[in-house]
């Protein structure tokens, strides 16, 4: 009797006095409402998921028309389609920052330091990241949020060729992506396999501390997404942190010399960087004490003395120099007494700035001279 009053239907069961007849009246009323709201929403969310696909597959039977109407090859039209469908299954997945309205009305604060939680446990897999961020946690809060982005690429797409200028390093968030380095023999195809970049890796470190040109290429063998830290970005956002500076000057001195190390050897790579062990404890190095009077040292006495064998490509990043050669000048003695003397000066000022450079001098570009130059942010006047 129950079920028939939310249907509504009939039997023989009836009413057969005034109370009876007072109870069944009310109980179809509440049944009666009941399913009408039921039925109401089941309706509603039908409705709407027509609608979500509806407008899905108008989207895709625009994208067909428009690869169609435009001649497309098919391989690309096919890449374009499956990558398409691929971002759209992860997008129900998860939910972004882009997808959240209310994110908007945040204060400017509240907002950085969420960025930063959700960047942070990702950079600071890196040992010098990591130390970074206990240094200054207003440091790491402006490198999350000015320079660093996310990065999305198909399967197939190109990261980075060879000997094309580096902007940064990357983490990879989701995929797999291939390192191809070419041979030695001087073949002009890159069919050498150094190896695979996996979830939880960087690669371009190298980028953060010098004028770096990729030794090999990177091709995504899946649907990637990787995080990107900007370096010119990361060298603004760390001059005007001086809990880190010195640190971070400390620690790209002397990684710029072990890559001068694997240069004389040949072992330059994307990948391939610092052992755990050694990175590590470069790192505890360099945040360990007192570096403001030690970095200066370095970068005017050391690197003074050794810079005659340099092709400066630091350019305007930081010091708003332009590029120099070791080879074919015949003022080079005379521009690195001058450099001597200005660098020897500008050493007592509090806001120098040192940064690793790099040159090579090899048409063949395989030997490449690694180096380091330091300057004053104050007295370069075309500087970034």
């Amino acid at each position: 009797w129950s079920l028939t009053q939310f249907t509504p239907a009939s039997m023989e069961i009836v009413p057969r006095n005034t109370h009876e007849r007072a109870f069944a009246v009310g109980v179809l009323i509440f049944a009666l409402l009941v399913f009408s709201s039921f039925l109401s929403s089941l309706t509603a969310s039908m409705t709407q998921l027509r609608q979500l696909s509806w407008k899905f597959d108008k989207n895709l039977s625009f994208l067909r028309k428009y690869l169609r109407t435009h001649m497309i090859s098919a391989g690309l039209s096919i890449r374009i389609l499956r990558y398409v469908e691929y971002r759209l299954a992860t997008n129900r997945q998860e939910i972004r920052e882009s997808d959240v309205y209310l994110l908007n009305i945040l204060s400017t604060q509240l907002n950085m330091e969420l960025v930063q939680e959700t960047y942070e446990p990702i950079l600071i897999t890196h040992p010098f990241l990591h130390q970074y961020a206990l240094a200054s946690r207003a440091a790491m809060r402006d490198l999350c949020n000015k320079a660093t982005q996310r990065v999305q690429f198909s399967m197939g797409d190109i990261v980075f060729t060879e000997r094309s200028k580096a902007d940064g390093m990357y983490f990879l968030l989701k995929g797999k992506m291939k390192y191809f380095r070419k041979r030695r023999a001087g073949t002009t195809t890159l069919d050498k396999i150094d190896c695979y970049m996996q979830v939880g890796e960087w690669c371009s470190e190298a980028a953060m501390w010098t004028d770096w040109e990729h030794p090999g290429c990177m091709v995504a063998v899946e649907n990637a997404e990787a995080l990107q830290v900007h370096a010119g970005k990361f060298i603004d956002v760390t001059r005007k942190h001086q809990h880190v500076l010195h640190s971070t000057l400390y620690y790209s001195y002397h990684f710029v010399q072990w890559l001068n190390e694997q240069s004389s050897q040949g072992l330059l790579s994307d990948i391939h960087g610092l052992e755990r062990a050694m990175l590590e404890s470069l790192v505890a190095e360099s945040f360990a004490g007192d570096l403001e009077s030690k970095a200066p040292s370095l970068a005017t006495l050391e690197i003074v003395q050794q810079r005659n064998s340099f092709l400066q490509r630091f350019k305007s990043q930081v010091m708003g120099l332009t590029l120099t050669s070791s080879e074919g000048s015949g003022d080079v003695a005379e521009e690195e007494q001058a450099d001597a003397h200005a660098l020897g000066a500008e050493a007592a000022d509090p806001e120098q700035v040192a940064w690793g450079s790099y040159g090579g001098s090899s048409s063949a570009g395989e030997q490449l001279v690694w180096g380091s130059y330091a300057g004053s942010s104050a007295a370069a006047g075309d500087g970034a």
